[in-house]
């Protein structure tokens, strides 16, 4: 199991709506006892806020993070049966030897008494680097690219099926092919007006799926931030391929000042903006939220149709 990551746009969306949930319409006394939790293990880590995950835990994160730096929480999440509640501080950057790795226990630490909590707190839970973010965050773009991939492919189908030919799953040619192509080179006079039409269709979107059907697609990952001055700044990520789902490679990272982003680079991130949150653009890139994106590259863009 992956480390659970929970992107802050989210967590302030539904911020007041889980509190009154828990804390105010059931008052619940373990959520009153995780809430103070929360409050204390903020009051140690400078800028960090705190909001309800569910009634027994509570999300630690800084505003203007793309992720939150993880969770607290009092309740039993030991393995053993008829365990007692402990409180629990669970980091994705945490490895607890005593549980299989990847489970969730394994990214979590337990703690009789609060005070020790908190302090574990202050030195486990951090913010995720520029890297770790655009590795984590690339699933869903990841997902994105594919089926623009996909869609690609079915449009050769779908016109290979109006001529009357049978395409494979993934389209890599057929005889006729190049008889269309020369038949439009040569000025052939189609007798029937839908069949010439066909035929264009087919030829154009086999050449599409041939720009589009590559194997490794680079993009850049694009994140606005701020330091601990609060100035605004822009971290930068290379992804050599962004299809990969799980794990991505990340060649570099960079924090750089707003002024020196290239033109491109905020071209693509300005179109994405007006955008709704998850949204992808063929040709452009994805949107993650209002301060995260992944952009493709100006060059080696097998969505350039220019």
């Amino acid at each position: 199991m992956a480390a659970e990551n929970k992107l802050v746009w989210e967590i302030e969306r539904d911020r007041d709506n889980l509190y009154d949930e828990h804390c105010v319409e059931t008052r619940r006394q373990q959520a009153i006892v995780t809430v103070e939790y929360a409050k204390l293990v903020c009051k140690q880590l400078r800028g960090t806020k705190w909001a309800m995950r569910y009634s027994n835990s509570c999300w630690i994160y800084k505003e203007g993070d793309t992720l939150a730096m993880g969770w607290v929480g009092c309740g039993d999440w030991q393995t053993a049966t008829n365990g007692t509640d402990k409180f629990v501080v669970y980091s994705p950057f945490h490895e607890n030897g005593k549980y299989v790795h990847g489970s969730e226990q394994s990214y979590m630490s337990m703690f009789d008494g609060r005070g020790k909590a908190i302090s574990k707190a202050k030195s486990i839970l951090r913010g995720y680097t520029v890297a770790e973010t655009a590795g984590v965050l690339n699933q869903e773009n990841a997902s994105k690219v594919c089926g623009a991939q996909g869609e690609a492919s079915d449009a050769v189908r779908q016109a290979g099926k109006s001529l009357g030919l049978e395409m494979g799953y993934t389209p890599q040619g057929h005889t006729m092919l190049s008889e269309f192509k020369n038949m439009l080179a040569t000025g052939y006079n189609f007798l029937d007006h839908e069949v010439s039409q066909n035929v264009h269709h087919f030829v154009d979107a086999f050449k599409i799926h041939k720009k589009r059907d590559v194997k490794n697609i680079p993009m850049y990952y694009i994140e606005m931030t701020k330091n601990r001055w609060d100035e605004e700044q822009v971290g930068i990520a290379f992804l050599p391929n962004a299809r990969q789902t799980y794990n991505p490679k990340v060649e570099y990272n960079d924090i750089i000042q707003p002024e020196d982003v290239k033109d491109w680079m905020k071209q693509r991130v300005a179109a994405l903006h007006m955008m709704p949150m998850g949204s992808y653009v063929e040709g452009v890139g994805y949107k993650v939220c209002n301060t995260a994106y992944y952009i493709h590259t100006e060059e080696d863009n097998p969505f350039d149709d220019a």
